[in-house]
This record gives structure tokens, C-alpha cells and sequence, in this order.
């Protein structure tokens, strides 16, 4: 078992500081900016989110070349390399998200497990929690301290604490303070590997601004094929230009595969929940 695995079976993440150069950054962060903006002029005036997914999309390019060099920046040879290397050869590509901070910076941020915003059971969750592998790979795109973690949830379920606090029962609230939480410093060019279905919360105090792209991936589960959108994965033309395409490669192998079972979300297809 190399560090990362290690880290990340113990803790349920691990952090690879300075995994991108400040040039590499900064070629995301013009990649995204057009994407945001494009989104943003789609928004109704009372929007409160603070975060859009799917900046993948087929809508938000304009050609085929821009599509490519889109994906060939965000998945590039050494993340694909470390992540296999931890996980093994087995990853696909699920969705991206960018997150953000809200308009109201007293908003208070909760507890949760991504999962809990599905029409999945909690119970049902719990039962399949050791088969579910759902990474969030975070690249901060401004320093922040923005996600609070609780280190081991990824192996575990809720203390009866921390369910009455996710759920808001017997009189707790969900953005109460957690034992054990640990609040997370990332600067631009870092890397932080997540398990989305760890208890785990945004954080704004102290982020005077925020925009942070989580780029999600995972190991094929049943309770995850429905999540997965094809308009956020390369054509099969696109794939043949990419120089990574085995992530984009096993997620069409998953979503064109008959070995889940299919099942109606309450949400839009492609849904991500809030971090």
C-alpha cells in the first residue's frame, strides 16, 4: 500500500500540495472562466447555489478542438497516474463542479454525506457504504480553508451524534460543530482527494473569495449509474483525440452497462450535491 492509499484508508482523504504548477492553474482557471460565465447569464435573479456541476456539458463549447483541450487540461497524465496508483485501473469519470462562495457570507454550511440529497435511503446507503468509492479531487483555484472534514466517516456511519445532527433531530441543527472535524487549508495548485460520502462541510468564514473545481470520480456502483449524465463525456470522436481517455473510456462502459439497477432521482440528471 503506497502513502496516499494508506492516508486515504485511514482518513478518507489525503492532501498532494503543490500538485499543480501556478501556470497550470492559471491555464484551468481561463478554461473555466468563459464556462462560469456562460452558466451564470442562465441563472434566475433570486439564485442562491453555491455551486454549478457539468462544466463538461456539450453546451458550453463552441467546437470540437475546445471541447478537447478542455478535457485534456483537466485530466492530465500525472493525476490520472497518482489517482490509479491509489485506487487502481479501475476509475471512471463521473462530473465536475465549481464551487463558490454564497451571496449571504453568513450563510452557515451543514453537515452531510453527498448521498443524503438522493432518493437513496439512508439505510441503504449504510448497507453499501464499504462498496462505494466517490472521489472528489479538489483544485483551489483562490487559498481557501474550505471544507471541514471528519476524518474515518468514510469507513464508518454516523455516531448517533453526528446522525442527529446531518438530520436535524431531536433539536440539533446540521451546521452545529462535530468531534474530530478538521478544517482543511489549500492553496491554488494543491490537490485534496475526498470521499464525497464522508461527513464532511463547506467552510466560508475567513474565504473573503472562493472558486475551487472538484473534479469527481469513482468506482462503478448501482446506486451511482443514474447520477451519471453521457452529456458531460467525451463523444467517441473526442475521445480518439484525447491522450487520457480510459477515465471517459470506463464511463461509458458503466452507463451503457445493464448490471445496475435503474432508478428515478429527484433530481436533474447529473445532479451533484452541494459540498
Amino acid at each position: 500500500m503506497n502513502r496516499c492509499s494508506q492516508a486515504f484508508f485511514e482518513r478518507g482523504y489525503f492532501v498532494v500540495p503543490a500538485f499543480y504548477s501556478a501556470a497550470e492553474v492559471k491555464v484551468l482557471a481561463a478554461l473555466i472562466e468563459p464556462i462560469l460565465k456562460q452558466w451564470q447569464s442562465t441563472l434566475p435573479p433570486d439564485f442562491k447555489g453555491v455551486n454549478m456541476h457539468s462544466l463538461s456539458h456539450s453546451a458550453y463549447f463552441s467546437s470540437t478542438e475546445a471541447r478537447v483541450n478542455f478535457f485534456e487540461h483537466l485530466i492530465s497524465p500525472a493525476l490520472v497516474e497518482t489517482l490509479d496508483s491509489c485506487f487502481g485501473k479501475d476509475l471512471y469519470f463521473h462530473n465536475t463542479q465549481l464551487f463558490f462562495n454564497p451571496e449571504d457570507i453568513a450563510q452557515r454550511p451543514y453537515w452531510h454525506r453527498d448521498l443524503q440529497f438522493s432518493s437513496i435511503s439512508d439505510f441503504e446507503q449504510s448497507q453499501e457504504q464499504s462498496q462505494l468509492l466517490s472521489l472528489h479531487l479538489r483544485i483551489p483555484l483562490l487559498p481557501e480553508a474550505g471544507i471541514e472534514l471528519i476524518p474515518g466517516s468514510h469507513a464508518r456511519w454516523d455516531t448517533e451524534r453526528e446522525s442527529r445532527v446531518r438530520f436535524e433531530t431531536s433539536g440539533h441543527r446540521h451546521f452545529e460543530m462535530l468531534p474530530d472535524s478538521e478544517l482543511i487549508q489549500l492553496a491554488p495548485g494543491d490537490l485534496l482527494v475526498f470521499d464525497g460520502q464522508m461527513i464532511h462541510r463547506r467552510h466560508y468564514a475567513g474565504n473573503s473569495a472562493r472558486k475551487a473545481l472538484d473534479i469527481c470520480v469513482g468506482k462503478p456502483h448501482a446506486l451511482l449509474k443514474s447520477f451519471l449524465d453521457p452529456a458531460n463525456l467525451p463523444t467517441q470522436a473526442e475521445l480518439r483525440a484525447l491522450s487520457q481517455p480510459q477515465w471517459f473510456e470506463r464511463a461509458w462502459e458503466f452507463w451503457t452497462s445493464s448490471d445496475s439497477t435503474e432508478r428515478l432521482s429527484i433530481f436533474e440528471p447529473g445532479f451533484q450535491p452541494l459540498d
